[in-house]
């Protein structure tokens, strides 16, 4: 069985994948059945975010990164139900997401909207 420590097998290349099956609403670490050790791999390597007790792929808040620059490219500001739309899911996920969005400056809260942040390449 291979180790925890290496989330460079397929176990977790199956578990990174289990996240990336639904992105934008993933399911809880403790759905997928992967070990808590696994799981903690994969977020010390970077390949699954841990994002207000909420675990994503991180190619998954990377493409939720793109599609939000895209949004205010376009519109200049959003709301937070903009990105639920735009990512097709629902306030429960979206929130963290936005959130995590405003500490890594891509998007800056202007009272309900977001505005371009300075890591959003928009301003």
């Amino acid at each position: 069985m291979p180790s925890a420590r290496s989330p460079t097998t397929a176990e977790a290349d199956a578990l990174v994948a289990a996240f990336l099956a639904s992105p934008f609403a993933p399911p809880a670490p403790g759905e997928t059945g992967a070990p808590a050790a696994l799981v903690r791999a994969c977020v010390r390597e970077g390949l699954l975010v841990d994002v207000d007790g909420t675990v994503f792929a991180a190619a998954a808040l990377a493409d939720a990164r793109d599609r939000v620059i895209a949004l205010l490219a376009d519109r200049g500001s959003i709301t937070v139900a903009d990105v639920r739309d735009a990512l097709g899911s629902s306030r429960k996920f979206t929130l963290p997401i936005v959130a995590w969005l405003d500490r890594n400056g891509v998007t800056r809260r202007r009272g309900d909207d977001r505005i371009p942040g300075p890591t959003s390449g928009l301003t």
